[in-house]
């Protein structure tokens, strides 16, 4: 993309750590035992969420032709990234300046490079999970709730 010229966005969020404890912090968070439970019984949900063909045969399906229809109707996969992301995420917050919410800091960070660049260009592409367009709280809703239209693609 950068051989044509069109410009790439990557929202990204940065901390900066002070390195006079940097070595301690790391230690101290190797030693945080890690909240997991909610992590480990999630991907037991989505790998036997999985195991159901004939709902993962709909799913791709519904996928491979653009069909959000079927694809919200389909039950959604159990989100077991979020609930292992957040585990990481708490055990590095007992220990160092991580914030806690700082999934919710980088949805913030997607939507507002999202807005910036359909505002700015004439048309705009991005590459996200499906998962993370479509679930409740997902990036199309978010978008809607900004005030943006959202056309579902057609099937002609």
């Amino acid at each position: 993309m950068r051989t044509k010229k069109i410009p790439v966005t990557s929202p990204t969020l940065e901390y900066i750590f002070k390195t006079d404890n940097l070595r301690g912090q790391i230690k101290a968070a190797s030693r945080q035992k890690l909240a997991d439970g909610e992590c480990f019984a999630r991907t037991v949900e989505f790998t036997e969420a999985l195991s159901n063909k004939q709902v993962e045969d709909a799913r791709a399906r519904a996928w491979a032709t653009g069909d959000l229809a079927k694809l919200t109707e389909l039950p959604p996969l159990p989100d077991h990234e979020s609930a292992c992301d957040q585990a990481i995420v708490n055990a590095l917050a007992m220990t160092t300046e991580v914030p806690a919410d700082v999934g919710e800091q980088l949805d913030e960070s997607w939507l507002a490079a999202a807005g910036n660049a359909l505002t700015k260009n004439e048309s705009t592409l991005a590459f996200v999970p499906m998962s993370d367009l479509l679930w409740e709280h997902g990036y199309l809703e978010s978008l809607r709730k900004r005030g943006y239209e959202i056309l579902a693609p057609g099937i002609d």
